[in-house]
């Protein structure tokens, strides 16, 4: 599913709920919530058609973290000329996608996707 439209219908969702109506996805692969994945969680390598990336105009450092929360610890950073590529993404509780990657320096962790190439990773978890 399309994010911007996954994006959407979480939208729609809440919607519906505010409105006391039933809604339910259609199948479990629409749905685009999932709960927050514990901190340390890792994710193989399920994306390996997707190339390598790098940050050629980005002008800082993204930050990698051990979880899909910005409460798990920081593990890394991708910097400017890194190259990292992606393994795969999952939705957190909140509907935002955030991509498991490795870096060229043997980082591994996850990014929330909106500050990634391409969204991230194309495949999900």
């Amino acid at each position: 599913m399309n994010r911007a439209l996954a994006a959407l219908s979480v939208s729609a969702l809440a919607v519906t709920c505010a409105l006391g109506l039933s809604a339910a996805p259609a199948s479990a692969s629409q749905a685009t919530t999932e709960p927050n994945l514990p901190c340390g969680t890792t994710e193989p390598d399920l994306d390996d058609v997707t190339p390598t990336y790098q940050f050629l105009d980005y002008p800082g450092v993204i930050n990698i973290r051990t979880g899909t929360t910005s409460e798990c610890s920081i593990v890394g950073q991708i910097d400017r000329l890194e190259a990292f590529n992606y393994n795969c993404f999952v939705w957190d509780a909140i509907g935002r996608s955030w991509t498991y990657l490795h870096t060229s320096g043997n980082e591994h962790g996850w990014v929330l996707d909106s500050s990634l190439p391409d969204n991230g990773s194309p495949v999900h978890c």
